[in-house]
Order: structure tokens, then sequence, then C-alpha cells
């Protein structure tokens, strides 16, 4: 396997396993609902340093440069890996919030957009996974 397409897989995988760990606390809550939370945008914040992370690979890999995770999301809609870079975007600004969570109304804001996250990042899964093989 080339180096890059290698880097590509171990970030995908992490990727991965990120986002499983994401959806377990939302599948599974516990007793405490504000420990639910901040332990759900926590998972966020990793899964979605990921999954930039994975599209600015991706794009570098075709020859586009992405140094921030605005481009890489916009990247990823130029090379097919999302349609809806709208959304990314919306997550993006949630992510930026997410060091303000102290406050309690950012806290519920940020987690009502840590609750639609794991769909969208696995419909890019599936499409990076189906666009690799191509």
């Amino acid at each position: 396997m080339e180096r890059s397409e290698e880097r590509i897989a171990l970030a995908i995988k992490g990727l991965r396993k990120a986002l499983k760990t994401l959806e377990d606390v939302i599948r599974n809550p516990s007793r405490d609902p504000v420990r639910d939370r901040d332990a759900s945008i926590q998972r966020f914040e990793y899964t979605f340093e990921l999954a930039w992370k994975v599209m600015k690979l991706l794009a570098e890999r075709e020859g586009l440069d992405c140094p921030s995770p605005r481009s890489a999301v916009k990247s990823a809609y130029k090379l097919g890996y999302t349609d809806a870079p709208e959304k990314w975007l919306e997550m993006l600004k949630a992510r930026n919030q997410t060091s303000h969570t102290y406050h309690e109304g950012t806290a519920k804001k940020v987690y009502k957009s840590v609750l639609r996250f794991p769909a969208l990042a696995q419909a890019f899964l599936e499409k990076a996974r189906a666009l690799m093989r191509a």
C-alpha cells in the first residue's frame, strides 16, 4: 500500500473508532444527563478533529492544499466525499464553541449539533470508502 493510502486508511480507522465512542455515549445514557452531555461534547470535539483531518488527507492525495477545517470541508465537497458542506460547516461552528461549554446555553446548543453529527460522519465514511475503492 502506498504511504499516503496507508496514512488515509489509518486515519479512517481512527475516525471510525472515535465515532463509535461518540455513538456509544449518545445511545447508552447514564443517570446523569449533564455528564452524558459533557462526555458527548468532548467526544464530538475529537471526532470532528479526526474527520476534518481525514478530509485533509484525501484532498492532499488529489493535490489540494487544506490548511484549515473549512478548506478541508470545501475540498471534500469538491471531490464528492460529502454532499452536505453546509452541515459540516455548522459542525465546525459547534466545534469552535466547545471551549465555551462552561456556559449552559452554549453547552445545550452544541449538544444539539452533537446529536446530529454521527449520521453526517457515517455518510462521509461511506462515501470515502466507496470513492477510495473506485
